[in-house]
């Protein structure tokens, strides 16, 4: 962290959108080139080192939102600009990797830090206000449907074989 501090931000700038692209490639990786432990993919092998690209696209992420929102801040209160274009088109790129690494605690960490980023610089909070309300009421609907339709099979398990 010492290292890191003594860096002029603004040279993290400049290496943003590599930033980005390089943890989207490593994250990509995982599936293919990954090593399990426990049952999860979530590690990358380089000789002797081994990592979890979730942990470098977090702070890749930070870097890539920081200076995307610093370029952006004029437009931030628009709709397309300030909500979905930084929350709906780019973060889900990386989130769904992670996702696919079964990294629940880095996925949700990554949510958190993207949308305390977009908010700090000026993002709207209805839009993150009417998106989770949405989001909800979707997982709230889902919910109920896969309850329902484990209580068709259990009951239909239960009445095929004779078990009260």
């Amino acid at each position: 962290m010492l290292f890191i501090s003594k860096i002029d931000y603004h040279t993290y700038s400049k290496f943003a959108r590599i930033a980005y692209i390089g943890s989207i490639i490593v994250l990509a990786l995982v599936p293919i080139l990954g090593s399990s432990a426990k049952g999860a993919t979530r590690w990358l092998q380089i000789g002797s080192i081994r990592f979890q690209p979730s942990e470098v696209a977090k702070i890749a992420l930070i870097i890539f939102y920081a200076s995307w929102l610093t370029k952006n801040k004029d437009n931030l209160k628009d709709l397309f600009t300030g909500f979905i274009k930084p929350f709906l088109l780019l973060a889900p790129i990386a989130i769904t990797l992670v996702i696919f690494q079964d990294h629940l605690s880095a996925t949700i960490i990554i949510i958190l830090v993207v949308s305390i980023m977009m908010l700090m610089a000026g993002s709207k909070m209805r839009y993150f206000v009417t998106l989770g309300s949405i989001g909800a009421i979707g997982g709230a609907g889902a919910l109920f449907a896969l309850a329902k339709f484990t209580e068709k099979r259990s009951l239909s398990y239960f009445q095929n074989y004779n078990i009260s």
